[in-house]
């Protein structure tokens, strides 16, 4: 099983989401992030990174423009919902990465904050855990600091229905509104 894939904008790297790589023969088969090289247009083996506890999840990765910081959700034990947002800096060379940082309280909720994705200074992902207009309901939060951001705002319609709205991804050079990309369980009685 293998989830959202982030690659670097030179595309000498990616970071991909696998679940059960190493357990998969156990019925809890654990997600992990893994970096792979790519050379020649060939990826290497995955390679775990460093700081994982093998028994938290880890998912969603998001890499920023210059490559050098990671966005994810995990459900750690130091999380303060199920699932919480963390953030991770690139060090100078590839593979060498600080330890992860949980983003601050007023982002996270005591739900299930996850999907993040990066644009520039502002953070979009979804969550069950505050108020929204149903189900999973998609964010954005603006970083104003060194791990210091705003409080989340919800999107409006039509990014958010009743059901489950995940994943949001912005399609590059809309200026004049927002527009993109996102996955949903709508159906007919909640497609607004």
């Amino acid at each position: 099983n293998v989830g959202r894939p982030a690659f670097a904008h030179d595309g000498s790297f990616v970071i991909e989401n696998i679940c059960g790589l190493d357990t998969a023969l156990s019925k809890d088969r654990k997600c992990y992030l893994y970096s792979r090289k790519i050379e020649g247009g060939h990826p290497s083996e995955p390679v775990l990174l460093p700081w994982t506890n093998k028994s938290s999840n880890y998912v969603h990765p998001s890499l920023s423009k210059d490559d050098k910081t990671l966005y994810f959700a995990s459900d750690e034990d130091r999380s303060i919902g199920n699932y919480d947002l963390y953030v991770y800096y690139k060090k100078e060379a590839f593979g060498d990465w600080s330890y992860p940082v949980l983003l601050p309280t007023m982002v996270q909720s005591l739900g299930n904050d996850a999907f993040p994705y990066l644009d520039g200074d502002t953070l979009y992902f979804s969550s069950n855990g505050r108020i929204g207009i149903g189900g999973y309901d998609i964010f954005k939060t603006f970083k104003v600091g060194k791990n210091v951001w705003t409080s989340p705002e919800l999107l409006p319609r039509p990014f958010n229905s009743g059901a489950d709205d995940v994943g949001f991804i912005k399609i590059e050079g809309t200026l004049s509104s927002l527009s993109g990309y996102l996955a949903s369980n709508r159906n007919a009685s909640n497609l607004d």
